[in-house]
């Protein structure tokens, strides 16, 4: 039985490049169902071999002006040449009708970054010219898991190039924003479709909210954003701006991160360390202090219980993966697979209570649940080894 073109393009969209590639490889009808525009309609770029001309992606380089709704993640900014691979990418995808742009990176940055090439190839591959699209379709356009400061001009300069926008989320939590009030306004000018909005507090001003208070801009329907340390310092606007701004669009939903990055940042710092040994009463003062930010920001908060466990889960899992961690012999599990290795003591009771607690570590780890124990016991464990 042989499937329809159609069903075999809405198989392969689920693939990645790399598995495309390898598809295309089986027999001829495969091969010419890559080339179906339902394929490339949504696709993700992960650049992350380190090599600047991907045998993947130079095959399917001529059918990259499909896609219609791309996202590239860089696995590594400190290797130039997934830098430069993604900036290819770029170009070509943006040689077609492009509709959603969502650029991010992962894995450490280079000391000092400051992504002058990244930014320089978006404004390039976003800028038309003949025979080349540019970003004249793009109306939504997502940044923020660029790890580097956004300059103003690159703000700008996107606005001017994609017109049509209808989300623009510049808000990628690095220290320093440079993107100043006057910049935005000249963006709600040059974007009048502009629904969702992801700025820096910083970036707000009364001007700004007397431009999305105009009666020809279109419904604002989210505004989402982030608030850093040194925002303390800015005058807040005040509550009757707010009013007005959510009286003129019913619709908006305001997202503010001021609370995770700042208040929960404060709370939660080395909590892997501290929080196990807290008493009672500490741990009321500080659900407190939660309860009372959930108040203020009417948003539902988690627990610092719930915190604490996250994080020590997290922890737990980077030392199962890095074999160089003084703990790492602690998740090492016995031939027998019962049971982990205990630590060096000639005790019995040492050895008793390590045999006893670690088996839930890993139960929790898995989703096992070999025993019984409650989740207090099992975090202060956890808080012991780090």
């Amino acid at each position: 039985m042989e499937f329809p073109e159609e069903v075999l393009a809405h198989i392969f969209s689920y693939l990645s490049v790399k598995e495309r590639d390898s598809a295309s490889a089986v027999c001829r009808r495969w091969s010419q169902s890559m080339s179906h525009p339902r394929v490339w309609r949504y696709t993700e770029i992960r650049c992350e071999t380190g090599e600047q001309e991907d045998p993947a992606l130079q095959h399917f380089s001529s059918l990259l002006p499909l896609v219609r709704h791309l996202k590239i993640t860089v696995s590594s900014l400190s290797d130039p040449a997934n830098r430069s691979a993604a900036l290819s990418v770029l170009r070509l995808a943006t040689s077609g009708p492009l509709r959603t742009l969502t650029l991010s990176c992962s894995g450490g940055v280079p000391l000092f970054y400051s992504g002058h090439d990244l930014e320089e190839g978006l404004e390039a591959a976003l800028t038309a010219a003949p025979e080349h699209v540019g970003g004249a379709f793009l109306s939504h356009l997502d940044l923020r898991g660029v790890p580097f400061t956004l300059s103003q001009s690159l703000v700008r300069a996107l606005a001017r190039q994609s017109p049509n926008l209808r989300s623009l989320l510049v808000n990628n939590q690095t220290l320093v924003c440079k993107v100043e009030p006057e910049a935005v306004v000249e963006v709600l000018g040059l974007c009048p479709l502009l629904n969702t909005l992801g700025l820096f507090y910083t970036s707000l001003s009364q001007k700004v909210v007397d431009e999305l208070l105009l009666p020809q801009r279109c419904p604002l329907l989210a505004m989402e954003l982030y608030c850093e340390r040194f925002a303390k310092y800015i005058p807040p606007l005040e509550d009757s701006v707010w009013a007005g701004l959510k009286h003129r669009h019913p619709g908006l939903k305001e997202t503010g991160k001021f609370y995770s990055c700042t208040i929960e940042s404060i709370l939660t710092g080395c909590i892997t360390a501290w929080y196990g040994n807290c008493l009672a009463s500490d741990r009321k003062a500080l659900q407190r202090v939660v309860r009372t930010a959930q108040y203020i920001t009417g948003a539902k908060l988690p627990a610092i219980q719930d915190l604490y466990t996250r994080r020590c889960q997290r922890k737990a899992q980077k030392i199962v993966r890095d074999s160089s961690h003084p703990s790492h012999r602690l998740f090492s599990l016995l031939p027998h697979g019962k049971r982990y290795w205990s630590a060096k003591s000639t005790t019995r009771c040492l050895l008793s209570m390590h045999s006893h607690f670690t088996p839930y570590l890993h139960m929790t780890l898995t989703n096992l649940y070999l025993h019984k124990l409650t989740r207090y016991r099992y975090t202060l464990y956890i808080a012991s080894l780090l």
